[in-house]
């Protein structure tokens, strides 16, 4: 854990171990893979650029990548930054494909299953849904464009001038880096397990670095001697939809209100790694939190160690949303507890539970182990998360239609939930069995039964199957945890007008409507 005062480090102390079979402990000098912290990274490379006027963010991604399909739209580079493109995030890709966290996945499988997608989450420009894959074509631009590696560009560019020789794009996985804190999960026996991310292409991840190298890095946003004040500016430009929305995502940062300040910040969770970086501008104050075990909360740490750092703010506090469920109405004047349930989203499966005790609503998020989100009422018909900034509307049943929630969060899709009845099995499981393809994937699929239960297998790519755990009659979800790419991927089955099941609908909130046609 990392503070700095504009880049100059005030605390830094590493706690517990990078390794745990040779007993290596953690440092400030410890090399940690940061996730989706990356993305600053490479939006900073797109940056450099831009000022060099070989890219304009305005750019079709196509002039770079022309065998990205033509959706009929112009997807822009500005649009890929700010993950409004549309394009449906690759994890999902990836786990059709057979594959998990701890295969090696280059740049070319991930480039050549964007170029093979045929449809877009929404129009360009129109919604803001976070995808990864944006990310992955910057760093192949970037590469393009000035003829070397995305690591090459970014070394020379970035991080040697800032001095950051502790950082890399880990894009070999074979690469060695001497005392690299390793990402562990707990197993099921309460014993550590080791993570392994084999991943080889850029862009989206796979920045390494050190807690001492991201104070070099929050310095150039005080004291700019890359880019200068123009390249600090444009990466705290926010996005904006087609209509004029303006976005709280930046240049690969988030930007948006804690503690009574502004913020700007990203995280990262992958293959055992919990990172982020928060900074208060106003107070020139930057917490970094790397961690290497699933169960780290990277986030709430760093709240709990700015809360030290920062003096209370000055003047009124801003209104907030009640805590007290006694002082506002119930909903639709009844007990809270009447809300309680399973709630799915009929289109990805996702699910949300739930859970009254002593007049508090709480939301678990699909099978997350971590512990669920208070929901706060802040009017007859409206939840916010605790802490954030999510609302939930509650529709009460009305005649057929089952209650339901509805997801608002700014730009972001509007997603409703409805209510359904769990379902612990489902007969005549055999109808579902069969081979299922698609063109915009390299593999097809086999849904089997095994022990009593749906299993999806890629034909010809890994052995490894993902379990089906039944939500209603043809609505599936995953329920096997650890190495899968997507969590909370929904699978529905379609029937044709005789009812016989014809198709295969794989879903998550970031990649939508994988459509797989039935073979036998």
């Amino acid at each position: 854990m990392g503070v700095y005062r504009a880049g100059e480090i005030v605390f830094s102390k590493g706690y517990g171990y990078a390794d745990l079979e040779h007993e290596d402990p953690i440092t400030d000098a410890t090399p940690f893979y940061t996730a989706s912290l990356s993305k600053q990274f490479t939006a900073a490379a797109v940056q450099l650029l831009v000022a060099d006027g070989k890219l304009s963010l305005d750019d079709d991604v196509r002039k770079y990548v022309p065998e990205l399909a033509d959706f009929g739209a112009r997807i822009t580079l500005d649009q890929l930054l700010h993950h409004t493109s549309g394009l449906r995030d690759y994890h999902l890709l990836l786990q059709l494909e057979g594959l998990n966290e701890e295969d090696v996945i280059t740049s070319r499988e991930v480039l050549w299953l964007l170029s093979h997608q045929r449809t877009l989450n929404f129009p360009p420009g129109t919604h803001q849904l976070y995808s990864s894959s944006g990310y992955v074509l910057l760093a192949e631009i970037v590469a393009r464009v000035s003829g070397e590696s995305f690591h090459a560009f970014l070394e020379h560019r970035l991080l040697q001038p800032l001095g950051m020789t502790s950082s890399l794009i880990r894009d070999d996985h074979a690469r060695l880096i001497p005392h690299k804190a390793i990402g562990y999960a707990i197993g099921p026996d309460e014993q550590p397990r080791v993570l392994v991310a084999n991943l080889e292409y850029a862009g989206s991840s796979n920045f390494v670095t050190t807690i001492r190298d991201l104070a070099k890095w929050d310095a150039n946003f005080y004291d700019p001697r890359v880019g200068g004040p123009a390249f600090v500016a444009g990466m705290r430009a926010r996005g904006k939809l087609t209509d004029g929305t303006e976005l709280d995502y930046a240049m690969g940062l988030e930007e948006y209100e804690s503690h009574g300040r502004h913020v700007e910040s990203h995280d990262g969770s992958f293959a055992g790694y919990r990172a982020v970086m928060t900074r208060y501008p106003t107070e020139r104050l930057t917490v970094a939190v790397l961690c290497n075990t699933t169960r780290a909360n990277a986030d709430a740490l760093e709240e709990k160690v700015a809360a030290v750092f920062l003096p209370e703010p000055s003047g009124e506090a801003p209104t907030v949303a009640a805590t007290d469920s006694a002082a506002v109405p119930a909903p639709f004047g009844h007990d809270l507890a009447s809300i309680a349930g399973l709630y799915a989203d009929p289109f990805t499966m996702e699910t949300r539970t739930l859970e009254t005790t002593d007049g508090v609503v709480h939301m678990r998020v699909g099978h997350s182990t971590t512990a669920p989100r208070e929901l706060v009422p802040v009017g007859p018909s409206d939840f916010v998360v605790k802490g954030g900034r999510t609302h939930y509307g509650y529709q009460p049943a009305q005649g057929k239609q089952p209650a339901r929630l509805v997801r608002v969060s700014r730009a972001e899709l509007t997603r409703t939930f409805v209510r359904v009845d769990p379902v612990d099995r489902v007969d005549n499981l055999g109808e579902y069995a069969g081979r299922y393809g698609s063109d915009e994937l390299a593999h097809d699929i086999e849904i089997r039964i095994e022990g009593g239960h749906l299993v999806m297998a890629a034909v010809g790519g890994a052995m490894r199957g993902t379990a089906f755990k039944p939500v209603a009659r043809d609505f599936f979800e995953s329920d096997d945890e650890g190495w899968r790419f997507a969590d909370d991927v929904g699978w529905r089955f379609e029937r044709d007008g005789r009812g016989r099941v014809v198709r295969l609908v794989a879903s998550t909130d970031r990649a939508r409507g994988v459509v797989l046609t039935r073979r036998n």
